[in-house]
């Protein structure tokens, strides 16, 4: 309180080193009071703040201020009153939200808590099994602590029957036979004990090493992805926690705007923009960002491909020949990469997603490229997945397909863990084309026609229903990057 009073009540002047002038005159255009130095019209150092201001004398403006002194102090009062409770909510808040953002730690610590645990209790599962496989080692140290006694006492033997002409004159009898025994039990023992060795390792000669049965660098990587921090308004607040609290389902927006170019296929994902035209000539967007969503124009890729697929386990394609390649050497630095890797293997057509790459070939056959990594780009097998598919999409949502019959369907059970799943949903609806991307799952029928799958979530990948969106596209693909798409005289959009 003192220091307000006194910051209140001062009478000299703070601007500039004006700090020993007394106030004299009040400015009405900052209202403050000045000094003389303040309306000044000399061109000096801190001189003339205030010399192009509605100065008056501190007479006049008492007066002005006086009359409306009492009026401000009731105001003030009634004021102050209301801006106590104010604050008092607002500390309320901070409290609150304080409380919040702890339970919010601790929730997440108890999920890596359980993590951890299960970590840890999954290593001593494999410890313990070990452990029981090598059971056998026990046997063959007591093997081997036993052949070394009767080792050495089959040396001890050997030397006492080498003087047996000595001691066979001046043992007594009993001696003599007891030496004759203890050779023949050492005889049968180290037989008997010869057969529980050829015995044991005849019983394991197979060889024991320890395999990685899940894609271990996505699965340390899906850790960075675990959890999501979501901002709901108070109203919903509520009803939000019993919702599925890790939704990613967006009916996406309508409003489209072309760009340059040519292409019959387009394809967005975690590495840009890519797309190929008539030709087979193979196009990278360039720079395409938040700020500038349909980017700046198209680089031209080396290479051939009549279908193109940029994803989260790169970027793939396939050429006319059916044969399949993947984009190597791409960084932030040099986005289009350099050159392609060829890999085993025939498809029509392909699709780079968050569990590997999938593919089918032209009888239909349905493929997934296997052990793709940061060190094996390139992955490391093709595994057969039943069913019969004519095209096939792989997203954050899971791998959707549609068949011959332009059924829809959806690959039951495929996670971080089994990325070949384990059958297949079928999904009401007739399409053409499926696109399952970041945010969204969007399908195209016979007449071009564009929907998207409602209710479709991280936990709940079929969805609801299809809700048509009042757009046309022959092609169309969600990502990373939005959404773009290609009507049917090949010209591009993305939107908006």
């Amino acid at each position: 309180m003192e220091e307000i009073n006194k910051n209140i009540f001062t009478e000299y002047c703070k601007l500039g080193n004006n700090h020993n002038l007394e106030f004299t005159f009040f400015c009405k255009t900052h209202n403050e009071l000045c000094c003389e130095k303040c309306i000044s019209k000399k061109e000096e150092k801190d001189f003339g703040q205030h010399k192009n201001c509605d100065i008056c004398s501190l007479e006049i403006i008492k007066e002005q201020k006086e009359t409306n002194f009492k009026e401000n102090l009731k105001n003030l009062k009634n004021i102050s009153s209301n801006f106590e409770e104010i604050i008092k909510e607002l500390n309320k808040d901070i409290d609150k939200a304080n409380e919040e953002k702890e339970n919010i730690k601790l929730n997440i610590q108890k999920l890596f808590t359980k993590i951890r645990n299960t970590l840890n209790k999954r290593e001593d599962e494999l410890f313990l099994s070990i452990d029981n496989i090598y059971e056998y080692i026990n046997t063959k140290e007591i093997l081997s602590r036993e052949s070394e006694k009767l080792l050495n006492k089959s040396k001890l033997l050997l030397k006492t029957g080498d003087k047996y002409n000595e001691w066979n004159n001046t043992k007594k009898l009993s001696s003599i036979i007891n030496v004759f025994i203890s050779l023949e039990n050492t005889i049968k023992g180290i037989n008997s004990i010869k057969e529980e060795i050829s015995k044991s390792n005849t019983q394991n000669n197979l060889e024991i090493y320890f395999e990685q049965n899940i894609n271990i660098d996505k699965f340390i990587d899906s850790f960075n992805n675990i959890g999501l921090l979501k901002k709901t308004e108070n109203a919903n607040k509520d009803e939000d926690k019993d919702k599925d609290n890790i939704s990613q389902n967006h009916k996406p927006k309508i409003s489209f705007e072309q760009v340059d170019g040519k292409l019959i296929q387009i394809s967005c994902g975690k590495y840009g923009v890519w797309g190929v035209n008539s030709y087979n000539h193979i196009y990278y967007r360039n720079m395409v960002s938040i700020n500038n969503k349909g980017g700046i124009n198209w680089l031209k890729v080396d290479g051939l491909l009549k279908n193109i697929s940029s994803g989260e386990s790169g970027v793939w394609g396939v050429n006319s020949k059916d044969e399949i390649f993947y984009r190597k050497g791409i960084t932030n630095s040099n986005p289009t990469g350099n050159g392609w890797g060829k890999i085993d293997g025939s498809l029509k057509q392909i699709s780079s997603g968050k569990y590997g790459v999938y593919g089918v070939n032209y009888n239909d056959e349905i493929w997934l490229r296997d052990g793709i990594s940061n060190s094996n780009p390139g992955g490391v097998k093709w595994i057969s997945i039943d069913g019969r598919l004519k095209y096939i999409s792989a997203g954050n949502f899971g791998v959707w397909g549609v068949n011959s019959n332009n059924e829809v369907w959806l690959r039951k059970g495929v996670d971080i863990f089994n990325h070949a799943g384990n059958g297949w949903i079928k999904i009401e609806g007739k399409f053409k084309k499926v696109c399952c991307g970041e945010f969204s799952v969007l399908a195209i029928n016979d007449y071009n026609e564009v929907f998207y799958r409602k209710g479709v979530t991280l936990s709940c990948f079929e969805g609801e229903s299809w809700e048509k969106l009042g757009i046309s596209f022959k092609h169309i693909s969600e990502g990373f990057d939005g959404i773009w798409g290609i009507d049917e005289n090949d010209n591009i959009y993305y939107i908006i």
